[in-house]
Order: structure tokens, then sequence, then C-alpha cells
């Protein structure tokens, strides 16, 4: 009592239980919707599965979910990431954001996640005992600790693409051979593997004549070293990105009119190679080369050197220039 201190009496309040502060992320809708993934994360398995190609951008829509009493705030991330993938997260406005601002308790609000694959991405295994790449959309509460980590996946397509680089011109004399270096390349984001690619080339002229080399050192020269090609088995295992550097060399018939010309073409078939997770083998691709048949003019060079001993051996360099000996 305020007037007469001797009066008082005594309450006890006792807090029993002291509830954590909950958030749940949820995919395409909220919790009162039927949003999936409900409950604390991650799962073990992927709550949204989409497709990419890669260099795609792929939408997710995430949920934040405040399921305490009391208003909170999010902090957004993906934390569970392929090497190389980008996430970026825009509010229903558009705008990039990496917080979700106040959600009253009992609340949500709507994110979507962007998930962009690079173009170096290789294709998905879909044999693999997880045929999808992961990531983990986390929001987290700066203020009470309440997180929660989404597990979705992304699966990237399988493309299957080879080419053969460049085209080429060049002359040539009756009789004589040229040759002309090219790359295979190859362009998907899978392995082609060895002997599934048959390389050969053919002349729009019969009479004429041509023979594919691989390029072992790849100086773009016909060297001792460099392997003909004479079937599927001779090309190497084509992994995503890579490339094997080709020669052709190309041979006019001794009788060749001069201006005429031959075009060689050289072909890829990869035609008869298996199914990759489904999709088949590379379209055909050829690259050409023409050749004209110039005239040549040949030219005797006499060259002498001195050999005062009349031994048969040269005392020194041959030259076209004149000796004179004293």
């Amino acid at each position: 009592s305020a007037l007469d201190p001797s009066v008082d009496d005594t309450a006890t309040d006792t807090l029993t239980t002291i509830v954590a502060a909950t958030v749940d992320v949820t995919n395409n809708a909220d919790l009162g919707g039927g949003g999936t993934g409900a409950a604390t994360g991650p799962e073990p398995a992927p709550v949204e599965t989409s497709n990419a190609d890669p260099g795609d951008t792929v939408d997710f829509t995430l949920f934040v979910n405040n399921t305490s009493a009391a208003p909170d705030t999010y902090d957004l991330a993906a934390p569970v990431l392929p090497a190389g993938w980008v996430v970026v997260f825009r509010n229903t406005s558009g705008t990039i954001v990496t917080n979700t601002g106040p959600v009253p308790g009992g609340g949500s609000v709507e994110i979507t996640a962007e998930v962009t694959v690079p173009p170096s991405a290789v294709a998905t295994d879909l044999g693999a005992p997880t045929p999808y790449e992961s990531v983990h959309f986390r929001a987290s509460s700066p203020t009470s600790g309440a997180v929660d980590l989404k597990h979705d996946a992304v699966v990237v397509s399988t493309i299957r693409e080879i080419e053969i680089t460049p085209s080429n011109t060049g002359q040539v004399f009756p009789g004589g051979s040229v040759v002309y270096s090219h790359a295979l390349v190859n362009n998907g984001n899978v392995t082609e593997a060895s002997g599934s690619i048959d390389l050969s080339s053919t002349q729009s002229d019969p009479s004429w004549g041509s023979q594919v080399f691989i390029d072992v050192n790849g100086d773009g020269l016909l060297d001792a070293g460099d392997t003909p090609v004479t079937g599927p088995g001779d090309l190497p295992a084509l992994p995503s990105g890579g490339s094997v550097d080709i020669l052709v060399r190309v041979t006019a018939p001794p009788g060749a009119p001069v201006a005429s010309v031959n075009t060689t073409t050289l072909t890829a078939d990869a035609s008869a190679a298996p199914l990759i997770n489904g999709v088949g083998p590379p379209a055909v691709v050829t690259a050409s080369d023409t050749t004209s048949v110039a005239s040549g003019n040949l030219t005797l060079l006499k060259e002498q050197a001195l050999d005062a001993g009349c031994d048969g051996t040269a005392d020194g360099p041959y030259a076209t220039t004149s000796i004179s000996a004293e």
C-alpha cells in the first residue's frame, strides 16, 4: 500500500516454457495455401525440380513463412550450389533483395529465386544415384536465429553437338599435294566416347585423293608422328568443350588440268553412337577444302664447290657463285 507500508501482498509469475522462433520455407504457396516442403529442412530429396539447358536461368517460387507469433525478418541465401552456378533473389516487384523485410507473426512473403546455370555445365547423369544438381535456399533471422533450409534441384539437359572448323581453300601443282588443318570440336555437354565418331573425306573429282590424320603435336603440319585416321576407333574420346586437331592431305592427279577445282569434304558422322541420357547422337557435320590447280615452273639451280685436291670432297660449301682458284 502506498498509504500503509505494513500492508502488502506478493504474487509469483512463472515462465515454464520458452518457445523458439521458427520459420518455414515452402515452394509455390504459403503454408495456408498448401505450399510444398513444409517443416524444417533440409529435405533428403528435392521438393521441386526444374530442367534447364546450359546457360539458362530457371525460377523457383519460394514463400518464407513466419511460423512464430512475433514479427521477424529473414536474410536470404543459397549456401549449397554446384560450382559456377549463381542465385539471385527478387521480391514480387522484381527488385533484387537479400532480406525479406519484416514478416508479421503467422504471415509470409513471396520470393523468386533465379538460378543461372553456367554455359559450361555438363549434363546431369540420369543414371546416377542422385540424378539432379541440388540447390538449397536458406531463410535465417539475424534477430531471433530462426532458420530453415529448403532443398530443390535442377536437371541439366543433355546437349550433343559436334563441329568441324574451318573450311579452307588452297592451290596445288599437278601431281602435288596440299595439307589443310581442322579442329573437331565437341560443343555439347557430354563426352563423345572413343569410337563413336567416324571421320572420313570424299572428293568432288574422283581422280583426286585425300588422307586424314590426327595432328598429334598440334602444329598444323604433317609430321612423322601424326597418326592416320582409318576408322572410328582411331579418334580419342572427345569431352565436353574438347577438341582434336585434324589434318587432311589432298593430292591432285599428275594430269590435272590447270585451273581445275576439287572440293574435299571432311565428314564427322556420329550417327552410330549410343544414346546418352535418352538423347540421340549429334548431327552429321562437314567442312570443305577447295583446291585449285596452278601451273608450275621448274627451275634448275646449279651450285658448285672447289675440290682443289681432286679427292672428291668439296673444300667448302656449294654456291652459285663463280669459283676462282690461284
